[in-house]
């Protein structure tokens, strides 16, 4: 249902005109700024932009901002103990991969260690390898536990939260990101429906052309 669902949505996004189509919204306000013109005020709303990290992935490699750069993608924040959400959130995962394994690497998926401690580089590359993912694509990311809180809170505005009597974080949300790496849409992956909606924005997105573009 996932892979024909994102197919028919990618066929008509790519044959229509954004101009045509309801694109996702913006999320998290930085600013907004008032002035006054012709008696009337008017407002211009600022968003706030994933800002600059470094993080490192299951080959070792340091991902930052600057990788993301054009590419839509996806987030979450997870570890690899919890047991009653997590193998769902992954299995899920690897679906929308496998639905857009063949879209030029448009797409980014970050998987974001909550558990440093415990998801060490050559652990996520085990877990990520359970998965199938596709190193290139689907990157599971550790570093400092501080600024990974720090990032869901302030970047994303996720509120991260304890499985059953674990006192490990995670989240069952995934945030997508434009090309720009604003923040687009929250999903809840429990939510057939909202995980449904996220594969057909993701292929809005792809087609999704800013004013620099055009």
């Amino acid at each position: 249902m996932i892979l024909s669902l994102a197919f028919i949505a990618f066929l008509i996004t790519k044959h229509l005109s954004d101009v045509n189509l309801r694109m996702p919204p913006y999320y998290v306000v930085e600013s907004i700024h008032g002035a006054g013109k012709g008696g009337k005020m008017h407002y211009d709303t600022v968003y706030h932009r994933l800002q600059p990290f470094d993080l490192v992935n299951q080959l070792g490699s340091h991902i930052t901002r600057d990788d993301l750069e054009g590419k839509v993608t996806l987030v979450s924040f997870f570890h690899t103990s919890e047991q009653q959400v997590v193998p769902h959130l992954s299995a899920t995962l690897q679906k929308i991969q496998d639905t857009y394994a063949r879209s030029d690497s448009a797409l980014r998926i970050l998987s974001i260690t909550t558990n440093p401690e415990k998801d060490t580089v050559q652990a996520l590359k085990a877990y990520a390898d359970k998965y199938r993912a596709n190193h290139d694509m689907w990157w599971f990311l550790t570093g400092n536990t501080q600024k990974i809180s720090d990032m869901a809170k302030t970047d994303f505005q996720v509120t991260l939260q304890p499985s059953g009597t674990d006192s490990l974080l995670f989240s069952p949300v995934l945030i997508l990101l434009d090309k720009h790496e604003y923040v687009r849409g929250y999903y809840n992956v429990m939510d057939s429906a909202r995980v449904k909606k996220c594969v057909r924005d993701i292929a809005l997105l792809m087609v999704e052309k800013t004013r620099n573009e055009e």
